[in-house]
């Protein structure tokens, strides 16, 4: 045996006993890591399933005042059911909207696509009434983008959505009234976007703030702005600088908004629904054509003194559904639940004396 041989034998030894007598340590460290890596995962999953909490929360006290229907789908949920059960995943669809998944090439891109569209069928499909829906109920309710990139429903144009999705979060609402939503993850604003997106007010008061409030309010004026191009239905052709969002009452093209807004500790959401302001006599058309509609009357039977229960015999199921449907139409509280308010002209006041108050904040 030469001296190289020697020396390289040698060498392999010493190598293998340092690995055998560090190995123990080596693997120690390991476990080390993968506990407190599984412990910072499980805060930060707790975290988000309490954002999630939070603003499912929220929609729903705005779903009992507004009356519109929405659904919050976690995206990793999606992402699941797609690696291990893609026909499952991709059952809701129609024929059409698959091949419109499969078009898309980036899988990020499809995953928000998909967890988007779940969302906004579940929210259409409780609007319709459909609470406990067959497969086939989802893939008949069939969704496509108009030229801005709005979502609508051919076979229902009377059907307003809009869907929004941020790290992680699919969140659609659906409403026989215009509506808009947006939800952002809290983010640290770069300069530019400061200098061409938000109005100059804005901007001097997001960079008088630091740390997580700044990030907050930066999100939170963000999430109004996107709001309100969605309710219009304008996608990115809404000039953002131009508008200025620091009150929840805004004017944009002489048409009047309500943005109700919320943060979580990671997430800001805003919902944006248009103001309108109606005659007494639009006001009583509109009501007694909705109330009409669902107890399937005819028109000359609702007058100003009629009781939906005791002229009607409509029971406190339908008492109730009537309620939200005023709530959604008007976007006004659901009407308390009193007697007096079931006579028909005490509701048209009701609703009047709303909407007045909305106008005057």
């Amino acid at each position: 045996m030469n001296e190289t041989n020697i020396y390289t034998n040698y060498a392999n030894e010493i190598f293998m006993k340092t690995i055998r007598t560090i190995r123990p340590f080596v693997l120690f460290v390991i476990k080390i890591f993968a506990f407190f890596a599984n412990i910072l995962l499980l805060g930060f999953y707790r975290l988000f399933m309490k954002d999630i909490k939070d603003l499912e929360n929220f929609l729903m006290q705005q779903q009992l005042y507004y009356g519109f229907r929405f659904s919050v789908v976690p995206i990793p949920v999606i992402h699941k059911l797609l690696e291990e059960k893609p026909q499952d995943a991709l059952a809701i669809l129609s024929t059409k909207e698959q091949s419109m998944f499969h078009s898309f090439i980036n899988y990020k891109k499809k995953l928000e696509w998909l967890s988007g569209r779940t969302a906004a069928k579940k929210a259409i499909l409780s609007l319709w009434g459909q609470n406990n829906p067959g497969i086939e109920e989802y893939k008949n309710c069939q969704l496509f983008y108009g030229k801005q990139g709005e979502p609508y429903i051919p076979a229902s144009p009377q059907t307003h959505i809009s869907i929004s999705h941020s790290q992680g979060i699919a969140i659609a609402l659906a409403s026989f009234s215009p509506i808009g939503i947006d939800l952002e993850k809290n983010f640290l604003p770069e300069k530019s976007l400061l200098r061409f997106f938000f109005a100059p007010q804005e901007e001097n008061q997001v960079l008088s703030l630091c740390g997580e409030e700044q990030k907050r309010q930066a999100a939170l004026l963000w999430t109004k702005k996107e709001a309100i191009a969605k309710l219009l239905k304008l996608g990115g052709s809404l000039f953002f600088q131009e508008i200025c969002v620091l009150e929840n009452n805004v004017y944009v093209w002489n048409r009047s908004f309500s943005l109700i807004s919320f943060s979580t500790e990671e997430y800001a959401i805003t919902l944006a629904l248009e103001k309108k302001r109606m005659t007494y006599q639009e006001i009583y058309e509109k009501t007694r054509y909705l109330i009409q509609d669902y107890l399937r009357l005819e028109t000359e039977e609702i007058l100003p003194k009629s009781h939906l229960m005791m002229d009607f015999n409509a029971d406190s199921i339908a008492i109730v559904e009537i309620g939200f449907r005023i709530a959604e139409t008007f976007h006004i509280p659901i009407p308390p639940p009193q007697d007096s308010l079931l006579i028909f002209e005490n509701t048209v006041a009701y609703i009047q004396e709303e909407l007045q108050k909305q106008n005057t904040n």
